[in-house]
């Protein structure tokens, strides 16, 4: 019989292919070989293949896939690769993802955890994304402390790693969800940059729930009354005497004391308000921004803390901006009517009054609407509040505040004015027209009111109104009507530039207003 024996270098093959075979099957495959092969050109395909393969036992294919993280080279992404397998096995055999999970939470953790405020190492960063990519292929506790992992990379030092690794904090915050974002509130801190604060302040608003966001606007508060006591200015003192150059002559106290206090400024106008901003909808944030845009600085304060106080108010009166209710229409009123007031505070309160849409205030404000001063902020409060009004109240209030504007001789008003109760008018919906054509003859003021807003909304037949009103030799008073192009001297100079901007709106030839 012949024989079956096979040639030697086939049984060479063989058995070369047997023990390759057999390194990566049974039980002879260690943790040993896997930090062996993480620095091998072939080593990260056999740890995908340990990974990936259901002959290992969990504890070993849970180390290869924390190799895979650990793995720090340019010619491999580990954290590529290491999604790619879960893929693979979330398909066949999801419990021996999960199990690998089980044993992979702790060592992650392990591998991110470091001194708060300290900058993230290179080995933390990789742990981070690593626990961010892993989220999605967990679920349960071990998701949730995943997440937790994750966050509290952020939370150890926002300023210095919300950038850093494959996600940024705010993709992080998008991703996760409520339970990310809630951790974040405790990275909120009096001492962090100003611009971090308020990046924290604006993730909050628009990805947190309204417990976590009720919970930021609390933390927002209390760090604004930190920044405002002694401790916080000395810290201040303490860092910018840090920052001296070697050598240099001591500063004295009072410089220090003026620098510390203009930072803390900066620190609470530019961080803590600014950041109340996206907040201002709670209503713990409401009521200190409110407290702050009210508290008025002294008669008798020197220049320097009247000047910082109502910055400070100003920007408290900023951060309410849309925000502001009926509720608060009364405190704003105080501010906005006050007349020893700072003119640009007073100005931003009635902007916080026009955004509460309470018809309550129009009451309070028709003092200023009939005012017959002719001094020029007289004439503007009057116009700032005849705006209003008409906001307010819409074409209900039209009759009574055309009535209510001052009529006696020798009374000014300037063209913005007058044109700028048209405007609001002509933007009514509906626009009150039949009002305004009966309105047509009334005094020089009602007049050249009508005759614009019938210029930018009224119909063809009220040309023939206009062109009847072309006829009056009534004068004007104020600063700039010489100044219109055409010169409007007269309510029927007034009344033909309406005409002619009627008529062009309605052939649909309009560009620029005419008498504007």
């Amino acid at each position: 019989m012949r024989s079956l024996r096979l040639p030697s270098r086939i049984r060479a093959f063989l058995l070369i292919g047997s023990l390759t075979l057999g390194a990566l099957s049974g039980c002879a495959i260690g943790s040993e070989d896997i930090a062996h092969w993480k620095q091998t050109q072939k080593g990260p395909e056999k740890i995908v293949k340990v990974l990936t393969s259901e002959r290992y036992p969990i504890e070993l294919r849970a180390e290869a896939a924390f190799a895979l993280i650990e793995l720090d080279r340019t010619d491999v992404a580990g954290l590529h690769e290491l999604g790619l397998a879960l893929d693979q096995l979330s398909a066949s055999e999801p419990e021996a993802v999960a199990a690998i999970l089980r044993d992979l939470e702790p060592r992650v953790g392990a591998m991110i955890a470091g001194k708060e405020g300290e900058p993230a190492t290179a080995s933390q960063i990789r742990g981070k994304d690593a626990a961010f990519r892993l989220v999605g292929y967990a679920d349960g506790a071990v998701k949730d402390k995943l997440v937790e992992h994750v966050v509290g990379f952020y939370v150890a030092d926002f300023p210095g790693r919300s950038l850093a690794g494959d996600a940024s904090a705010e993709q992080v915050a998008q991703k996760l969800g409520d339970p990310a974002v809630v951790r974040l509130v405790d990275a909120m801190s009096a001492k962090m940059p100003p611009e971090a604060l308020v990046k924290l302040g604006e993730l909050v608003a628009s990805l947190g729930s309204a417990e976590t966001k009720q919970k930021a606007g609390e933390r927002l508060v209390a760090i604004e009354r930190e920044m405002e006591g002694d401790d916080f200015v000395a810290w201040m003192k303490q860092e910018i005497t840090a920052q001296q150059p070697a050598g240099a002559e001591p500063m004295d106290e009072a410089r220090l004391a003026a620098m510390a206090s203009l930072n803390r400024e900066k620190f609470l106008n530019q961080g803590a308000l600014a950041a109340m901003k996206p907040l201002a909808g709670e209503a713990v944030v409401a009521s200190r921004l409110l407290e702050i845009a009210g508290a008025k600085p002294a008669a008798d304060a020197p220049e320097v803390v009247v000047e910082v106080t109502n910055d400070r108010r100003k920007t408290a009166l900023i951060a309410l901006e849309g925000k502001t209710t009926p509720a608060q229409v009364d405190a704003l009123l105080a501010i906005a009517l006050d007349p020893e007031d700072a003119l640009e505070v007073r100005d931003l309160a009635f902007d916080r009054v026009a955004d509460t849409k309470s018809t309550d205030a129009i009451a309070k404000l028709w003092p200023l609407v009939q005012s017959a001063a002719n001094q020029d902020l007289a004439k503007r409060l009057r116009w700032r509040a005849g705006e209003l009004v008409l906001g307010l109240g819409g074409p209900a209030v039209v009759d009574e505040f055309l009535a209510k504007l001052p009529a006696r001789a020798g009374v000014e008003f300037e063209p913005e004015e007058l044109f700028g109760y048209a405007t609001v008018i002509a933007g009514m919906d509906p626009v009150p027209l039949q009002a305004m054509r009966a309105a047509l003859r009334g005094t020089w003021p009602r007049a050249v009111i009508v005759a614009r807003v019938l210029a930018d909304a009224g119909e063809a037949a009220d040309r023939e109104l206009l062109e009847q009103l072309a006829a009056s030799k009534v004068a004007v008073s104020g600063k700039g009507w010489d100044r219109l192009e055409p010169e409007q001297k007269t309510v029927g100079d007034v009344a033909n530039a309406a005409s002619a901007k009627l008529g062009a709106r309605l052939s649909g030839n309009s560009d620029e207003p005419s008498g504007s």
